[in-house]
């Protein structure tokens, strides 16, 4: 059986304004780095195999953070990514109506068939994300440590709708805060399964 577990990234100064981030390079604020220690004592008992992230550094400082204990490396993986999200990069969500009111209203109804302006479509980031989850899966299907991928809020979203057969008009169902843990599983009988969803205890 094995075992991942997908984390989202502490707070940035971008998720404190309510801006897009997407594909941007925005580092931790200092909440987002004590959200990221309370995770590495909740994670510091379990060995893990290996330490995935992002590229992107809001995710690689996170991962950096709770793999410190394990004196692990950690493998850069493009495929997580967050959504490219274009022209709506730095805005607020009031600016974005605003600047995109026809591509608001289909974003509101449907987001799963809309294009991110200049940027990727959900079904492109869950392509990816996914690709990057069967990967892993086939490189470690047999060991018995866990794995740990740092990633972001709808490229998780869209690795738990794949899992769970959500569409992707409907991932408003799922919440990622920051820092959250989620659990998912692979086993011969069940497949691929969830365990545990927006994890954050080590934050009460």
């Amino acid at each position: 059986m094995l075992r991942l577990y997908l984390v989202r990234h502490g707070e940035t100064v971008w998720n404190f304004e309510n801006r897009i981030q997407g594909a941007s390079d925005v580092p931790l604020n200092e909440k987002g780095r004590d959200q990221a220690k309370s995770l590495a004592i909740k994670l510091q008992k379990i060995q893990f195999l290996k330490f995935f992230s992002s590229p992107l550094e809001r995710a690689i400082e996170t991962a950096k953070i709770i793999s410190m204990s394990q004196h692990s490396a950690i493998t850069k993986k493009d495929n997580f990514a967050e959504l490219d999200q274009g022209k709506l990069e730095g805005l607020k969500f009031q600016e974005i109506q605003e600047q995109f009111p026809e591509f608001s209203s289909k974003w509101r109804i449907v987001p799963g068939e809309v294009r991110m302006p200049g940027g990727e479509t959900l079904h492109e980031l869950q392509e990816r994300a996914w690709a990057g989850i069967e990967n892993i899966y086939n490189e470690f299907f047999d060991e018995e440590k866990p794995i740990l991928i740092v990633s972001h809020n709808l490229a998780i979203i869209c690795i738990l709708s794949k899992i769970l057969g959500v569409s992707l008009n409907e991932f408003r169902k799922f919440r990622q805060h920051n820092a959250s843990v989620n659990i998912i599983e692979h086993d011969s009988m069940r497949g691929w399964s969830v365990v545990t969803m927006n994890d954050l205890s080590h934050l009460s």
